[in-house]
């Protein structure tokens, strides 16, 4: 038998890893654009299965993943769910052909969009949840909190 076989670990291709890529992983996932396994596989220059295989051998690139999916999740999220509890106001432009056919602004008019009362339950039930809570918790409980006593009656017999 040859000693080939029980050289685990020795032989393939060189890893393409380096050091600087746990840093440029997590700016790619929190900064840029909440970049996917396979986005980062892309900036790489490498496929889905060996960003897999990084996470798993070193784990600053799984934890600069981790945090940096995290923040762009939570910053877009919270920031566009923040919007929608408090109202926001955006600019409305509208553009015309004029008489030679060039597209020029016509109408600008800035609106207001009130808050949404979807977003503040969501909002409010996560912020303060012991005050804003969805579901009561209800005990039942018989005479002098004892157990309750059940009766089961047939009718139509």
């Amino acid at each position: 038998m040859s000693n080939k076989n029980n050289r685990k670990g020795i032989g393939g291709r060189p890893t393409k890893y380096k050091k600087d890529y746990a840093r440029m992983a997590y700016v790619a996932a929190s900064e840029v654009g909440g970049f996917t396994n396979y986005k980062i596989g892309k900036l790489f220059d490498v496929s889905v299965e060996t960003v897999k295989l990084w996470k798993k051998k070193h784990p600053e690139f799984l934890t600069a993943l981790k945090t940096g999916k995290d923040a762009w999740d939570s910053l877009g999220a919270e920031d566009s769910l923040l919007k929608r509890v408090v109202g926001y106001e955006y600019t409305e432009t509208t553009r015309e052909p004029d008489k030679d056919g060039v597209m020029v602004i016509t109408k600008t008019v800035t609106k207001h969009v009130a808050p949404d009362v979807k977003a503040c339950d969501i909002w409010l039930c996560n912020r303060n949840p012991d005050r804003w809570k969805k579901l009561k918790h209800v005990e039942l409980t018989g005479a002098d909190g004892g157990s309750l006593i059940v009766q089961v009656v047939k009718f139509g017999d």
